[in-house]
């Protein structure tokens, strides 16, 4: 996962860069690079704290089962909490767009009728 995290970072740096609207001959959204770059930063950031918990619940689980420590089982434990209110944050949030670009969608389409 942080493989990814750097991807992604560097893919944001690329959008900053060079604007991704030209990309493949395409004037499509020219200048949209700032916003483009922007959206993978913020991204970036929500996935690299995704990978920091996974990694901090191994971490002390493994801590924990070699030394039989109750207090980083407990760390863990609570990192991997972390990790799924985090994802399941985002999993509403994710639905909740799903929801309103199908509403848009829909009333775009009535538009034309």
């Amino acid at each position: 996962m942080f493989i990814a995290t750097g991807m992604m970072f560097f893919f944001s740096i690329a959008c900053f860069a060079f604007d991704p609207g030209t990309w493949f001959g395409s004037d499509l959204m020219p200048d949209a690079g700032g916003s483009v770059g922007f959206i993978y930063l913020v991204i970036t950031a929500v996935y690299f704290f995704l990978a920091y918990f996974m990694c901090q619940f191994s971490v002390k689980i493994k801590k924990a089962l070699a030394e039989g420590n109750n207090a980083a089982l407990g760390s863990g434990i609570r990192n991997m909490k972390y990790y799924f209110q985090l994802n399941g944050i985002l999993t509403i949030v994710t639905l909740g767009i799903c929801v309103l670009c199908i509403i848009c969608v829909l009333i775009g389409m009535a538009a034309f009728f």
